[in-house]
């Protein structure tokens, strides 16, 4: 959907080859702003799973159920 948009975030990405952190989450901002509110809060429980789920291993099953 950012491609289809033309976020500028994309061709960011590309150029650097990768997709930061930061590129993503100004892509999402951009997105729940254009599309829909929700986008944001999807992101959100996404990146609190992988953070502390996968790199901090700090959740128990109740954690990841709730999101």
């Amino acid at each position: 959907m950012s491609k289809v948009l033309g976020l500028e975030e994309v061709k960011e990405a590309k150029s650097k080859g990768r997709w930061t952190v930061r590129l993503l989450d100004n892509a999402v901002l951009k997105l729940a702003e254009r599309v829909d509110h929700r986008i944001h809060d999807d992101w959100d429980h996404a990146y609190f799973l992988h953070v502390e789920g996968f790199h901090e291993a700090s959740l128990d099953v109740r954690h990841v159920e709730v999101r």
